[in-house]
Parts: structure tokens; sequence; C-alpha cells
């Protein structure tokens, strides 16, 4: 169900995982009992306090800093590098933040800690979408390989009947 925690701003938009999976069984997706997929998102969207609008798409892998957040990577540099260096300070500022909530958890060093988390995550995130076209343009040929594959099996079957058949 749909909620607003209005003391944090969390909006929470869909149930817990378990309630979607459970129900896309292998038999529940062969005899297509399994509930269709909920809708695409429509209208403006927010994700990690960054505004994003699907019917632009240039807005979703816009830099970093026309979002007004700070880009932690170079944008020449190696992006698989670059998400594992992200990942490593992800782990060490999280266990920081740890360090300081069971020590000291009224500290001011708990909100800093927790916004270093935020844009570390933010460039994480953004770093991984750069990666969705080039994941579209994969799917896509190995789609067309399937279907040229699935094609000429097709043709030596028709072929290899009409060499059988008696004229």
């Amino acid at each position: 169900s749909s909620g607003i925690n209005a003391e944090y701003g969390i909006h929470v938009m869909a149930p817990p995982p378990s309630l979607y999976y459970k129900k896309y069984t292998s038999e529940a997706v062969k005899t297509r009992s399994a509930p269709p997929p909920p809708p695409p998102l429509s209208g403006e969207y927010s994700a990690f306090g960054i505004s994003h609008n699907p019917n632009d798409p240039k807005s979703i892998l816009a830099p970093l800093r026309e979002h007004g957040v700070t880009q932690l990577y170079q944008d020449a540099a190696d992006h698989i590098k670059e998400l594992k260096k992200l990942n490593s300070s992800f782990l060490v500022n999280f266990l920081d933040m740890l360090d300081i909530l069971i020590k000291c958890p009224s500290s001011s060093l708990r909100t800093k800690k927790l916004d270093d988390l935020e844009l570390l995550f933010c460039n994480f995130h953004h770093l991984i979408n750069k990666f969705r076209p080039h994941q579209a343009l994969e799917t896509l040929i190995q789609m067309v390989k399937i279907q040229k594959d699935q094609k000429l099996h097709l043709i030596e079957q028709i072929n290899s009947r009409t060499t059988l058949s008696p004229s």
C-alpha cells in the first residue's frame, strides 16, 4: 500500500518485493496466471533526491552537476574502476557511520556521514545508469542473433522437406 511518512518526506511507492516475486513461480508464468507487471511511472519522479522526467531521457543521464550534485569521478575515467572505488568508499563510510552510531549517536558527525553516503550513492547510481544504453544495445544484438539462428534453422527444415518430397 502506498503511504507517506511526512516527518522524513519518505514516499513508499510499492509493497515489499516478496509480495511480487512469490506470485511469479515457473508454473504461474507458464500458465500465464501471474499478474502483469505494474505500469511504468508517468510524470516526474524523484530518485535519491534528484528529479527525473521519464519523457525526457536526457534528464536521467544528464551530468550530476546539472542536478546540483558533486560528481566524484571523471567522465573520461574507466567506469568499472570508478564503480569499484565508489563501492569501496561507500562500504568504508558505512562502517564509519555504524561506528559513530554505536559510540555517539547524537554526534553531528552522523549527519555529515549520512550526507557523504548519499553523495556516494547518487554517484554510484548515476554511473550504473550510464551502462543502460550499452546494455539495451547488447540485448538487441543477442535477440537479433537468436532470431537469425531460428530463421536459418527453419530454412534448413524447409529445404530438407522440399528435397525429400516427390515432385
